[in-house]
């Protein structure tokens, strides 16, 4: 391990049986140009090679690198693995760089230009990507409406989640302030965090692809049931109406959002593949959240969808 004077930037890495990705992450760090940085992988656990090759990397690099594990006393998950490299870190800001991600060997330069923008009080700075197809190996661009000013940027949010953790470099004050990521949230533990700075602090885009973002059979989003997005997103909701962080308006905002478009979005993923087995107990889950207008909704659109589709079937060619 690597030693010196504080650095500019610390990269935290959280990972748990990232073996077939973990190598490549890294030397995607190790490429950086600007060179004023630190990395941190924290293992979350891991039962396969992970540890083994990240070690190896970071011991043949000549970086400043922590390789370290996450208290069993800690809740497992990412947002407790992310806030335990929080800790480690020695940075001014802080980059999230997830196992199976690439940066561009800019990244850290392009960032630290854009440090000097920030006046008394920095924020968070966010940058674009490109979304890497494991199997082809093609790049396509992910675009995005981005706001400009930090009301924007809340209100953006408010509407639905557009931030890849692998996209964002955080000052660590933002961090002390809001106590990192919420542990009492599994999958939406970013995007509240996100929200909570833009109600802090700015934010300032860098409209560059800067990380490739891997879609991959091993995505967690490819693996999660409907009625786990149910439970993670009215955890949310509860999480947010008791912290009083948000306004009435803004609270409205977030609810509407998520009941209408993000948990209708899934409910009809998991409409398409699984029918009414796979949206059923999601549905009974919302309803018992408090949320039954939502469910019988959903319910109704599964069942009105199904029925045009067997009057089409029946139509005479």
């Amino acid at each position: 391990m690597s030693s010196g004077g504080c650095p500019l930037f610390s990269i935290v890495i959280p990972a748990f049986n990232a073996g077939p990705f973990i190598e490549s992450a890294l030397q995607s760090v190790a490429a950086q140009t600007f060179r004023s940085f630190e990395v941190i992988v924290v293992d979350d656990g891991s039962t396969d090679e992970t540890l083994g090759i990240a070690r190896q990397v970071l011991q043949q690099s000549t970086l400043s690198w922590q390789v370290v594990s996450r208290p069993d006393s800690q809740p497992k998950g990412v947002a407790a693995a992310r806030n335990h490299g929080i800790h480690a870190t020695r940075g001014s800001w802080v980059a999230f760089l997830d196992a199976d991600d690439l940066l561009e060997p800019n990244k850290l330069e392009r960032c630290a230009l854009t440090v000097s923008a920030f006046g008394t009080e920095p924020g968070v700075i966010h940058h674009g990507a490109r979304l890497l197809d494991d199997k082809t190996g093609q790049l396509a661009p992910a675009s995005a409406s981005i706001p400009r000013t930090q009301r924007d940027y809340l209100l953006a949010l408010l509407e639905g989640n557009f931030v890849t953790t692998s996209t964002v470099v955080v000052h660590r004050t933002c961090l002390e302030e809001t106590d990192g990521f919420d542990t009492r949230l599994n999958g939406v533990e970013d995007y509240w965090l996100w929200i909570r700075i833009a109600k802090r602090r700015e934010w300032r885009y860098i409209a560059e692809p800067l990380t490739r973002y891997r879609h991959h059979d091993g995505s967690l989003m490819r693996q999660r049931s409907f009625d786990h997005y149910v439970t993670q997103f009215t955890a949310l909701l509860a999480v947010a109406e008791a912290s009083g962080e948000l306004s009435a308006a803004e609270m409205a905002i977030l609810r509407r959002s998520v009941l209408d478009r993000t948990i209708r979005y899934f409910a009809g993923e998991s409409a398409r593949h699984d029918g009414l087995p796979g949206l059923f107990p999601g549905a009974l889950r919302l309803a018992r959240t408090g949320y039954a207008g939502s469910a019988a909704s959903l319910i109704y659109r599964h069942f009105r969808a199904q029925a045009l589709r067997w009057i089409i079937q029946l139509r005479p060619s």
